[in-house]
């Protein structure tokens, strides 16, 4: 039986109380790609100490052949960011 996802919560978390003041927790790559798709670079997720590279690396379009947030546009302060 596949898994299947409730982006329905999500969206009604994120309507609700909005991007600025909420946390997602993404267990697994596929998870903090589909968020990074769906609400942008600057989502905010809880994710595994391991996963900060490869999560960073999505977010700035330089993990995998065809990362999830190549050509988003930045939102909000970047001054963390480098790149």
């Amino acid at each position: 039986m596949p898994i299947t996802w409730r982006t329905d919560v999500a969206a009604k978390i994120m309507k609700k109380v909005g991007m600025e003041k909420v946390m997602f927790e993404a267990a697994d790559p596929e998870v903090f790609s589909w968020y990074i798709k769906n609400y942008g670079i600057d989502v905010n997720l809880f994710i595994d100490h391991s996963q900060i590279t490869q999560l960073e690396c999505l977010r700035r379009g330089i993990w995998g052949a065809n990362p999830p947030s190549a050509g988003l546009p930045r939102t909000g302060n970047d001054v963390s960011r480098c790149g």
